[in-house]
């Protein structure tokens, strides 16, 4: 073992390293590798422990270099979220279904933006002639507003198209098998892909709190109509045609920098749904995926047609069968 400088390495060198990437606008990032042989190499990890108080890393005795490239980002139109440990639940909603408890979730991206009808064609199109046979058509009151009318065995489908037309591996099997059609029951999540998929529960209302801890809604304690589309919004009411909803991203995101996490339409959430859930061990994490059975599917986040209550961020609806649809209730996603 030998000590090296941190980053000792001659500026002309480093110039040189970042010239490759001066012409570019993305974020780079700067890594070591080791090789025993300089043919094949490993990048290295440095830790706290490998650093002394001189200001030194104790690397392999090997051959070391630097490496650069391209910090990976989330797919187009999503948002990184950091992993951590959250209070998720409501003891202010007075609902036996809601206590409050510490969950932790590994980091994820997910949409800034409920899925638009335009995004739900697009994908649907391809899904047509891949496969998938039963994709309906969906509601949506304009392009840009979000699609609605929506099961969760729709939305769920429709996740793995769009894993599969963009190179992703689907996250949802029945069995060994891509499930591409049907109301299966039997149909399974693989958390290890890098495919898009629901939110799960836990998911779903650490994006939606935005960074802020014990708040009703998205952005604080207070709602109104100036904030969301809820309880029907005079705005989107004027025209006299239902659904009242909204075009995706028509109010100020929360702190995170996500669009009608409270209210326009209600979301579909992995999970089933379990009163009791919250007071289970199961429910602290890490990653809970809810009850392993149940009737019924979670959606969150309240809706154009829903009183404000709805629309908190621990409020937990449990009448969504997953064979259900309605003009109030669509999706977003998230990959890893």
């Amino acid at each position: 073992m030998r000590a090296s400088p941190l980053l000792a390495l001659a500026s002309a060198a480093l110039l040189a390293l970042l010239s490759q990437v001066q012409a570019s606008a993305a974020p780079v990032a700067l890594g070591v590798e080791t090789s025993p042989n300089s043919q094949t190499w490993t990048a290295v990890q440095i830790t706290p422990g490998m650093i002394t108080a001189g200001g030194k890393i104790t690397l392999p005795d090997t051959g070391i270099r630097l490496a650069i490239g391209p910090v990976a980002g989330p797919p187009a139109g999503m948002v990184a979220i950091p992993g951590g440990t959250f209070s998720m639940g409501d003891s202010a909603l007075q609902q036996s279904n809601a206590a409050v408890h510490t969950v932790t979730v590994s980091a994820y991206n997910i949409d800034a933006r409920e899925v638009s009808k335009t995004l739900w064609d697009d994908i649907r199109t391809w899904a047509a002639a891949n496969g998938y046979t039963d994709l309906p058509a969906g509601g949506g009151k304009a392009p840009n507003h979000p699609v609605q009318t929506i099961s969760w065995y729709a939305a769920v489908k429709w996740c793995n198209a769009r894993s599969e037309k963009e190179g992703r591996t689907p996250a949802y099997k029945i069995g060994a098998a891509v499930y591409r059609t049907g109301n299966n029951t039997s149909v399974a999540l693989d958390l290890g892909t890098n495919g898009y998929r629901l939110p799960t529960e836990a998911e779903w209302e650490y994006a939606a709190r935005g960074g802020l801890a014990s708040k009703l809604y998205p952005w604080g304690d207070t709602i109104n109509a100036t904030l969301a589309n809820y309880d029907g919004n005079p705005t989107y009411t004027a025209d006299g045609i239902e659904p009242y909803t909204s075009p995706t991203g028509a109010f100020a995101a929360n702190g995170y920098g996500l669009f009608d996490m409270a209210g326009n339409v209600s979301e579909w959430c992995w999970d089933f749904y379990a009163a009791s859930y919250f007071s289970q061990p199961a429910a602290a994490g890490p990653n809970p995926v809810g009850p392993s059975n149940g009737p019924n599917r979670l959606y969150r986040g309240g809706d154009w047609l829903s009183p404000a209550t709805s629309s908190r961020v621990a409020y937990r609806p449990g009448d969504g069968a997953p064979t259900a649809s309605g003009p109030f209730i669509g999706f977003r996603t998230v990959c890893r």
